[in-house]
């Protein structure tokens, strides 16, 4: 029996998905408005990062639960958004 081993570059994935995450949340800030805040921009680009990650990397809830984000939503400032 031959086995082979695969070797994933974790950096280069992790880099795509940042690339792509800030291309689309920058894009996206722009979608309604040809000079939206920088408020407006930050959080598009965050979330859009944040959502490309999330389709190459799993996350389990221990990793969610001591964010500052996290932390927030527990004190009711807002809610998590479901998962499609």
């Amino acid at each position: 029996m031959i086995t082979q081993r695969v070797q994933v570059n974790l950096y280069s994935i992790v880099e795509r998905a940042v690339e792509e995450g800030v291309s689309y949340g920058y894009h996206r800030a722009f979608k309604y408005t040809d000079a939206p805040k920088e408020s407006t921009i930050v959080v598009e680009v965050s979330q859009g990062v944040m959502n490309a990650l999330c389709e190459v990397i799993v996350f389990s809830e221990a990793d969610y639960r001591d964010t500052p984000k996290a932390k927030k939503q527990k004190l009711g400032k807002g809610e998590p958004r479901e998962q499609a």
